[in-house]
């Protein structure tokens, strides 16, 4: 049973879930801290680490989740530490005056093992106010997800919605 401040671990689960847009999710335990590595389309769009550090107590545990959309409702239900434990096919999140539980997925879609090898020649910086825009394009167009391309030293990115798109 791992034990954490229940904002953190909703705030870590949130972002790798790109604000539940991927709708199912595997979060693991390593030696470093709570780990996943999430695939959209055939594309690795986030990776991410919750380091152990954050955790009052950690454990092993393995979070296989069908509904981020869901999981994470009730995750923000939770306002103090939660105990985090898997048991039978349930996630069972325990607060001071709360239990939750929450069925497993039998299996993840979007979960990779193996990272991704993306080439860059020397890297980039991107201004802050570039990241905003692409931010609203998200939600101007409705989109599930955002596309990036380097070509000729130059990033473009695609905001596709259902009948709409924006480039930056």
């Amino acid at each position: 049973m791992s034990e954490i401040d229940a904002s953190i671990l909703q705030n870590f689960f949130e972002k790798v879930t790109l604000g539940t847009k991927i709708v199912q999710a595997k979060l693991i335990t390593t030696s470093d801290g709570l780990f996943t590595r999430l695939n959209l389309t055939g594309h690795i769009v986030v990776e991410g680490q919750l380091n152990k550090s954050a955790f009052h107590k950690f454990d092993e545990i393995e979070l296989n989740i069908r509904d981020t959309l869901r999981f994470n409702k009730i995750l923000k239900s939770f306002k103090d530490k939660i105990s985090v434990e898997v048991k039978d096919i349930n996630i069972i999140l325990r607060g001071v005056n709360k239990t939750g539980h929450f069925k497993v997925a039998s299996e993840i879609t979007t979960y990779v093992d193996k990272e991704g090898k993306a080439k860059f020649d020397n890297g980039f910086n991107l201004p802050i106010t570039f990241l905003k825009e692409i931010s609203g394009n998200l939600s101007n167009v409705d989109a599930d997800c955002i596309e990036f391309e380097v070509k000729d030293k130059m990033l473009s990115v695609l905001t596709q919605g259902q009948e709409d798109s924006v480039v930056e």
